[in-house]
């Protein structure tokens, strides 16, 4: 069922894309976005795989601040969607580098304090 749907919106939007020129236009540059931003995010995936934040804190603190500054604003937006450090959303397009950087290592020390007190017998 859902594969006649999509077959028939795609010949719905091949139609119009071969009649109006505009929309063709449009529609590639639609899709030309999305696949660079696609292959960024991915990029960016590969970049942090394994790095969990609250585990890089745990090993060295002192030097933490120092390995998330390694890392671009778009990698350290996914570390906070990623790891849910930013529940209320807050974080846009404008947010600093330097405040996401904050973000995650307040959140970061946070959790650790927390561990701290959990496992203190």
């Amino acid at each position: 069922m859902i594969d006649k749907a999509i077959a028939s919106l795609l010949k719905v939007i091949s139609a119009e894309a071969s009649a109006n020129p505009a929309f063709a236009r449009k529609m590639e540059e639609a899709l030309d976005t999305f696949a660079h931003d696609y292959v960024e995010r991915r990029r960016d995936e590969r970049v942090l795989s394994g790095f969990n934040p609250f585990v890089e804190f745990k090993k060295s603190p002192q030097d933490f601040d120092q390995r998330l500054s390694r890392f671009d604003r778009n990698q350290l937006a996914l570390i906070i969607e990623k790891h849910g450090i930013d529940p209320a959303r807050s974080v846009n397009s404008r947010t600093s580098k330097k405040k996401l950087a904050e973000m995650v290592a307040a959140a970061a020390e946070k959790r650790a304090a927390r561990d701290a007190k959990v496992f203190d017998y």
